[in-house]
């Protein structure tokens, strides 16, 4: 059964990040599409205030401290805290998405990859996240995106009584469209900038379609069936000294 309380998810995710997964995990982290994605698109960062929430073992909190960014690595799991304060660079704090303990405004630059499926309340969640976003403030959020083949699996497996993937293991995992998922950013006060999508298939894990990932083109006409949908969005407003 999913998750209903905060206690459950947290241990959920203790488990998650449990030593029985720990090893080799770390070079998946490094990666992750979304993690790529992040990194391609966070050009400029020296200097500024960021927070990744869901930071998992700090593979993209240690990329961004080691390029000069002042970073808040945020995790509701100890055992994932643990293993990122492991490799140094950053400020790590444990915490719930829901009630982050950051004054208001204080970020430049916020970060939730493969997160926002995960959570009790999607939107208080997003809500939050505008919370401590400066004006001005650049968002970058992934989630996975069930409009297409997936998706159809993933009512399969329901219809059938088994769990889909990671619902099996993670205490929560909602299932989202692009097309919702922009309109929740949007509803939370964010301004988009630009939509992507991140790994195509033909046929779940079996036959992925890297031509749509090297062609610009075919890549934006597609992005709203890519399993991973990624947003770049910004806070209306100008920041002050």
């Amino acid at each position: 059964m999913p998750a209903s309380t905060l206690d459950e998810v947290k241990q959920g995710y203790e488990s998650w990040y449990g030593p029985d997964r720990a090893a080799g995990e770390s070079r998946c982290d490094e990666d992750a599409p979304w993690y790529q994605w992040a990194r391609r698109t966070l050009v400029e960062v020296a200097g500024r205030r960021v927070l990744e929430i869901a930071c998992g073992r700090g593979a993209l909190t240690s990329w961004l401290a080691a390029r000069g960014a002042c970073v808040t690595g945020c995790d509701i799991s100890e055992q994932a805290l643990a293993q990122a304060r492991a490799r140094g660079g950053s400020a790590y704090a444990a915490c719930d998405i829901h009630k982050l303990p950051f004054r208001d405004g204080e970020f430049d630059v916020l970060v939730c990859c493969e997160t926002l499926e995960h959570t009790l309340e999607p939107d208080a969640a997003l809500r939050e996240l505008r919370r401590v976003a400066k004006p001005g403030a650049t968002l970058l959020l992934t989630t996975p995106s069930y409009l297409n083949t997936y998706g159809l699996y993933r009512v399969y497996l329901r219809l059938s009584g088994r769990p889909y993937g990671a619902a099996g293991v993670q205490p929560i995992d909602h299932a989202f469209f692009a097309p919702g998922i922009a309109r929740r950013v949007t509803r939370s006060g964010f301004r988009i900038r630009h939509t992507e999508g991140l790994v195509h298939y033909l046929l779940p894990a079996r036959s992925r379609v890297d031509v749509v990932e090297r062609s610009p083109l075919l890549s934006r006409w597609l992005r709203h069936f890519a399993l991973h949908f990624a947003i770049e969005a910004e806070l209306p407003g100008t920041a002050t000294v």
